[in-house]
C-alpha cells in the first residue's frame, strides 16, 4: 500500500522551489526575439483517420515528432468532440523534402493525410479527458512516449469541472502496438511514500542502465493551497514507474510576469552531454503561451536559456479553441535546421524552423548563481 510523505518532505520541496525562483529571477526578460520561420500549417480537415469509425477530428494539435529516414513522423493529439474534449494520440508521416522546399510563405497542407490512432484512454487515470500532449523518442527499436493522462479528480471523481493530470508513459513497438502503459509517480526511493502532485510536461534526457533515466518534469508543487509550477530535473525508473523524490532539483524558473513555466518538447542531444529543449511560459498580462529554448546537461542542470523565441501571431495562430497558444511537443534537428512541430491554439498544427546557429546566438549562458 502506498503512503503519503510527511509534511516536512512536502515543505522541503516547496521551499526548494521558492528559493530557486528567488535566486534565478532576472535571468530572462519579458521580450520575444522571433527566430522561427513559419513553414507549414496542418489543419484538422487535412487528416483522415484510418482505424476509427469517426474519420475527421474536430481538432488536431500539440504533436510529438521524430525523424525516421526521409520521413517526419508526427504524433498529433486528436479530439473528436466539443463537449468533454477527450483526447487520443495518433501518428502520420510527412516527407522531409516538403519542409526543405518551402522557404517563403507557409504552406497550408491539403489532405487527405492518413492518420492512425495509437493511444487512447484505457486506464482509470485517463478517463476524464484521455491522452494528451505526447513527447516521442525512439530507443532500442521501440517508441517511448511521455504524455499527460487526465483523470477524474481523486477527491471528487464525479465533479465534471475537476480533473487531475498524471504523467503517462507508453512503450510501443515498430508497428505502434502498445507494449506497456503506466503512470509515473514521485516516490521515495526505498519505500512507497509518495507525493500526490499533479504531474505533466516531462522530457527524457540521459538513459542509464536498469531502466533508469534522467528527466525534466513539471509537478504542481503545493503548500497551504499555494501552487508553484517550475521545471525540475529528476531520476526515474521506468520499469517501476517511480520518479525518485530525493533526486528532484529545480532547474528552470518562472519570472515575475509569468504564471507558470513548463517543458514543451522532447529534448534533442546536441553534444556529448548537452541537450536542447523547448519550454513555455504563460504570461500574466495576456495569458498567451510563449516559447523559449534551453540547453541542459544529462543531469538536467541548466546551462543556458533564451528569452522567448516563438509566440503566436496573426489570425491562424491566435484564434482557436484556446486562443493565444503555440505549444509542444516535437523538436527535431535535421542537418543544421531545428524544427518545432507544435500545436496552435488547441486546434491545428504549425511547423516552425530556425537554424541551430540562430538558436545559440540567443542563448543566455548560465554561471553558478
Amino acid at each position: 500500500m502506498e503512503h503519503a510523505v510527511d509534511d516536512d518532505s512536502i515543505m522541503d520541496l516547496y521551499y526548494s522551489a521558492v528559493r530557486f525562483v528567488s535566486n534565478m529571477r532576472g535571468v530572462r526578460k519579458p521580450v520575444t526575439e522571433n527566430i522561427f520561420r513559419r513553414i507549414m500549417y496542418i489543419p484538422p480537415e487535412s487528416l483522415r483517420v484510418v482505424n476509427y469509425i469517426r474519420k475527421k477530428p474536430h481538432a488536431s494539435f500539440n504533436p510529438g515528432a521524430l525523424i525516421k529516414g526521409n520521413k517526419l513522423l508526427i504524433f498529433p493529439r486528436l479530439v473528436f468532440d466539443y463537449y468533454a474534449y477527450v483526447s487520443s494520440i495518433g501518428v502520420f508521416e510527412l516527407d522531409l523534402s516538403r519542409l526543405e522546399a518551402n522557404d517563403e510563405e507557409p504552406l497550408i497542407l491539403e489532405g487527405p493525410m492518413d492518420v492512425r490512432i495509437i493511444l487512447y484512454p484505457t486506464e482509470y487515470w485517463e478517463m476524464k479527458k484521455g491522452c494528451e500532449d505526447p513527447r516521442v523518442i525512439e530507443r532500442d527499436n521501440q517508441y517511448r512516449i511521455l504524455y499527460t493522462g487526465v483523470s477524474p479528480h481523486p477527491e471528487d471523481p464525479l465533479d465534471p469541472h475537476k480533473a487531475w493530470s498524471y504523467q503517462g508513459y507508453a512503450l510501443l513497438d515498430q508497428n505502434y502496438r502498445v507494449l506497456a502503459k503506466s503512470r509515473l509517480i514521485i516516490k521515495e526511493k526505498y519505500n512507497d511514500k509518495h507525493v500526490s502532485y499533479q504531474l505533466k510536461d516531462s522530457a527524457f534526457l540521459r538513459f542509464d542502465k536498469n531502466d533508469e533515466v534522467q528527466m525534466l518534469i513539471r509537478p504542481t508543487v503545493e503548500l497551504g493551497g499555494i501552487k508553484i509550477e517550475v521545471i525540475w530535473s529528476a531520476k526515474a525508473n521506468l520499469a517501476s514507474g517511480t520518479i525518485y523524490m530525493e533526486t528532484l532539483k529545480p532547474t528552470i524558473s518562472l519570472e515575475p510576469w509569468e504564471l507558470k513555466v513548463g517543458t514543451s518538447t522532447n529534448a534533442v542531444k546536441i553534444g556529448s552531454d548537452e541537450y536542447i529543449v523547448g519550454w513555455h511560459g504563460v504570461l500574466k498580462h495576456d495569458l498567451f503561451y510563449r516559447e523559449g529554448l534551453a540547453v541542459v546537461n544529462g543531469e538536467g542542470e541548466l546551462l543556458g536559456i533564451t528569452n522567448y523565441v516563438l509566440e503566436p501571431r496573426d489570425l491562424i495562430e491566435i484564434y482557436g479553441d484556446r486562443p493565444g497558444v503555440v505549444f509542444g511537443n516535437g523538436l527535431v534537428l535535421h542537418k543544421d535546421r531545428l524544427y518545432w512541430i507544435g500545436g496552435i491554439s488547441d486546434y491545428a498544427i504549425g511547423i516552425f524552423e530556425t537554424t541551430l546557429q540562430e538558436a545559440f546566438e540567443k542563448i543566455i549562458w548560465i554561471s553558478k548563481r
